[in-house]
């Protein structure tokens, strides 16, 4: 998910920053849906008190709007931009990835556990590690020899 925080200050690509989202800009990027999420920064005091995407001056909401239909141009891709949508529609964008996010991690870890065993020790290990939300088979798992927690949890079921 791509996010837009508006703020006075330039920043390095790929630094963390405290953030509110105040509207969604779809768009149709190369013919494929591509939500942008717009922002502020909460640190920045000419922009924090923004709530809204519609409480935006007309003009800045424009200026968005043309990078971002003309940023792929010189690279003969085509981008649409969709009218602008509220905060709520954000925070809805912003909880469909997180869900999809958290069940791409479980199936992930599902098909990463290898069920062999004899006996019941590594799902006693794996609930107190609170990984009981994985419902695998009740026979014991072993993890991958490449798993960072395969050393550990092996050598507690022994």
């Amino acid at each position: 998910m791509d996010v837009l925080i508006i703020m006075q200050e330039p920043v390095l690509p790929r630094c963390f920053l405290w953030a509110k989202a105040i509207g969604l800009m779809p768009m149709i990027d190369q013919g494929e849906k591509d939500d942008m999420i717009i922002a502020v920064c909460t640190d920045d005091p000419e922009y924090r008190q923004y709530d809204d995407i519609k409480e935006l001056p007309p003009h800045r909401l424009a200026e968005i709007r043309r990078f971002f239909e003309d940023y792929k141009k010189n690279e003969n891709k085509d981008v649409a931009v969709n009218d602008f949508l509220p905060a709520t529609a954000a925070y809805e964008a912003i909880q469909h990835s997180m869900n999809l996010y958290a069940d791409y991690i479980v199936e992930s870890l599902r098909r990463n556990i290898v069920c062999h065993a004899k006996d019941q020790g590594l799902l006693k290990v794996l609930k107190k590690l609170k990984l009981q939300f994985l419902q695998f088979p009740l026979s014991i798992c072993r993890l991958p020899q490449h798993s960072p927690h395969h050393s550990y949890i092996n050598s507690m079921c022994n």
